[in-house]
């Protein structure tokens, strides 16, 4: 072990947690390393033991008892497990948990998406059949069938909106109570070694990314929506149009 790792305090963070290959066999979970005792010490446990079972180690013996090898091992957490660290896989999980609620705003994204589809159909309805053929009856029509379609958007409009606001507040509350537990389950000593503010600031991240979320992720993700069904919708129109007009394109030679 190098002197710079038997310099290092306090307790060893992280996601892997390191476990020291003694040279018996037996694998020991490396808790902290305490730099403040003289000479330099580790502090073992073993687990197959009991979590008061640990053994502290010099250097020269831990040097005798070691061979040299690190095994780091590192938990694999659930999607709705909320006690892995923070990552977009944790908020996934914080959303997934509302899934009822998640497929209902789905349903109104593709459903707004399908609706936007109506002033295409309405222009190409209107300068085929209306226009062309002077038919003022099935204007009318058309019109009417406009009117209801835009009064259904608006109102689905309204769903959606009053959905992901709930949705956003739930996540909210969420959030709020897993900084809230992490802050509570740090170590006294932690406060004693940061300031304040420091602490404050970090948890002030915790807006931007709610921020975030909420304004540009989400409002992204439903939005995209639509080309599902405006992409399908134009390429058949492109298509269509490159198939009637390419015949008489290129003068006969």
């Amino acid at each position: 072990m190098s002197d710079s790792m038997l310099n290092q305090s306090g307790n060893i963070q992280g996601e892997a947690i390191p476990m020291l290959r003694l040279k018996n066999g037996a694998n020991m979970v490396l808790l902290r390393l305490a730099s403040e005792a003289e000479p330099a010490q580790v502090v073992l446990r073993d687990p197959n033991a009991g979590d008061q079972a640990v053994l502290v180690l010099d250097r020269i013996r831990l040097e005798d008892a070691w061979g040299g090898d690190v095994i780091l091992v590192r938990r694999n957490y659930e999607l709705r497990d909320e006690t892995q660290p923070f990552s977009i896989w944790l908020i996934t999980g914080l959303v997934l948990r509302d899934r009822q609620l998640v497929y209902d705003v789905a349903i109104c994204a593709l459903v707004l998406g399908l609706l936007a589809l109506a002033p295409i159909i309405f222009w190409r309805l209107l300068m085929d059949k209306v226009l062309f053929f002077k038919a003022f009856g099935t204007f009318q029509v058309l019109c009417i069938a406009m009117a209801g379609l835009v009064a259904f958007e608006t109102a689905f409009f309204w769903v959606r909106r009053y959905l992901v606001l709930h949705l956003t507040q739930r996540l909210d509350v969420k959030l709020a109570t897993y900084v809230f537990d992490k802050v509570l389950n740090l170590p006294i000593d932690y406060f004693e070694r940061t300031h304040v503010g420091d602490t404050l600031h970090r948890i002030s991240y915790l807006r931007k990314i709610r921020e975030f979320l909420h304004g540009q992720v989400l409002g992204s993700v439903l939005d995209s929506a639509t080309l599902l069904f405006f992409l399908p919708v134009m390429f058949y129109f492109a298509y269509r149009t490159c198939s009637e007009t390419a015949p008489g394109a290129w003068p006969d030679r």
